[in-house]
């Protein structure tokens, strides 16, 4: 006997049971994955705008989970429900994962192009100072949403995750649009 058909075997649930698990677990997914596509519909437009195109991980990652669903609903055991329910999440995170370090990157390298090109004004000095600071927190926004990934945590099961970051990216659009001198660069960004 294999290790899968004798986990099978330790994690008998009967029939009506798995029947009423598996529904309800079908309809808190239903939820779960509605939240996800808020936050991709959200990453797409702001990508579209940022990029004026399509970025795919985050719509592959979503049919991916999709596909993962349909596979855990119809199932017959509790064991193929798991694993289904866990590669759900997996694809659900990082589609947003992908998107989100994609917008991040999209910023952080017009912000850079524009710092590059300026950084020898000596009369933007603190210009130039306070979007270095915007590089390194875009950078250390990247960081974070990486290390949880390797650490298995999935900030984006709430979409407050999502909305501060959204948040947080149009503070800095709005402290470069106060500034004539940033001009240039907010003209790129725009989200």
């Amino acid at each position: 006997m294999s290790a899968y058909e004798s986990i099978l075997e330790n994690v008998k649930v009967d029939e009506n049971t798995f029947i009423e698990l598996k529904k309800q677990w079908a309809e808190e997914t239903i939820i779960i994955l509605e939240q996800y596509r808020e936050q991709i519909h959200m990453i797409r437009k702001i990508n579209n705008k940022l990029r004026g195109k399509e970025y795919f991980p985050p719509v592959t990652n979503y049919r991916d989970a999709l596909f993962h669903y349909k596979l855990a609903y119809e199932s017959d055991n509790i064991v193929t429900l798991i694993e289904q329910n866990n590669s759900i999440m997996e694809h659900l995170h990082r589609a947003v994962k992908d998107g989100i370090t994609e917008i991040i990157r999209t910023i952080t390298n017009e912000i850079s192009d524009f710092y590059e090109n300026q950084k020898d004004d000596i009369t933007h000095i603190e210009e130039n100072s306070y979007l270095q600071h915007i590089i390194h927190q875009l950078k250390e926004k990247e960081l974070e949403i990486r290390l949880y990934s390797l650490e298995i945590k999935r900030p984006f099961d709430s979409i407050e995750y999502f909305e501060n970051f959204v948040k947080q990216i149009g503070e800095i659009k709005t402290l470069l649009s106060s500034d004539e001198w940033y001009k240039d660069i907010n003209q790129k960004l725009t989200f």
